[in-house]
C-alpha cells in the first residue's frame, strides 16, 4: 500500500496508485470521494528515492 504523509500526517493512501519512473501517484479522487487537483502528485515513501 501506498501511503503519502505530509508534516507527519498521513493524507493519502491506497492499493491502487499508477506507477510513472518509480513514483506512485493516486487516483483522482481522495477517499471522502472528492475531487483532488488536476496534477497528479508523485508519493515519495522511504522506498524511493
Amino acid at each position: 500500500m501506498a501511503k503519502a504523509m505530509w508534516n507527519g500526517a498521513v493524507i493519502a493512501e491506497s492499493d491502487d496508485t499508477i506507477v510513472v519512473e518509480g513514483d506512485h501517484y493516486f487516483p483522482g479522487t481522495t477517499p471522502s470521494g472528492t475531487a483532488s487537483t488536476s496534477d497528479p502528485e508523485p508519493a515519495h515513501g522511504s522506498d524511493s528515492g
